[in-house]
């Protein structure tokens, strides 16, 4: 961890703020299946299966698995001089050159078995985003997602609503794909031979249909996306 952050706070919530499904009120009154501390069945089910694997994880790796037990049932916190006191973390390090020169020679268990891990005098190199990196950054935003999700069904909703136009609904299957992959729906592989695929049927369909050339200059896009 850096100085001055924090951790903690590991208790399962649900999406959107409130309780989990059938969760009780402030007053611990009108639970369905509830027990007499107010939880409903659900959340107890989501609550022992976060404190299992949270413990799972800090028993592998040599952590302390009763403090990461109580940021999941309790919500507890600690500061980064705390953490370390408590063999909740194994360094505090102010940037990456002290994070190297502490964690030289240290055993990590990796999925093969353990590891000695070598850092001491490695150069750092650092690559800057490249423009695809940088676009696939732009479309996971939430807000840019949303807008695509959007756009991707109005433009199938007017293609239906007016059959044969084609713009609409190849606008419309570009933004949903990528809408997709945007909110993980589709990893990055799938997406991409999804939007070749409609590039290759709207170059099959330009074939088949005569469209005097609109499916043909449609393809280029899922293709060039796709790619």
């Amino acid at each position: 961890m850096a100085p001055s952050t924090h951790l903690g706070s590991a208790t399962p919530v649900q999406m959107g703020g409130g309780g989990l499904t059938g969760g009780a009120d402030e007053e611990g009154e009108g639970v369905e299946d509830g027990d007499e501390d107010g939880g409903s069945a659900m959340e107890r089910k989501v609550l022992e299966d976060a404190v299992s694997f949270i413990r799972s994880l800090a028993e592998r790796h040599g952590r302390n698995a009763d403090w990461a037990e109580e940021a999941v049932r309790d919500a507890v916190n600690l500061t980064a001089n705390e953490a370390l006191e408590r063999n909740v973390i194994d360094v505090v390090a102010r940037d990456i050159d002290d994070l190297l020169a502490q964690i030289d020679g240290m055993t990590v268990v990796m999925e093969q078995g353990d590891y000695t891990l070598s850092t001491a005098d490695l150069a750092i190199e650092r690559y800057d985003p490249d423009w695809r990196t940088q676009l696939l950054s732009l479309i996971t935003n939430p807000n840019i997602a949303y807008f695509l999700m959007i756009i991707g069904f109005y433009g199938l909703i007017f293609e239906l609503a007016s059959p044969g136009s084609l713009f609409p609904g190849t606008i419309g299957v570009i933004c949903l794909l990528l809408a997709l992959f945007a909110f993980q729906v589709l990893p990055i592989n799938y997406a991409g031979l999804a939007l070749i695929v409609v590039g290759l049927a709207l170059m099959v369909g330009e074939a088949l249909m005569p469209s005097f050339g609109v499916l043909g200059r449609e393809a280029s896009s899922p293709l060039y996306w796709g790619r």
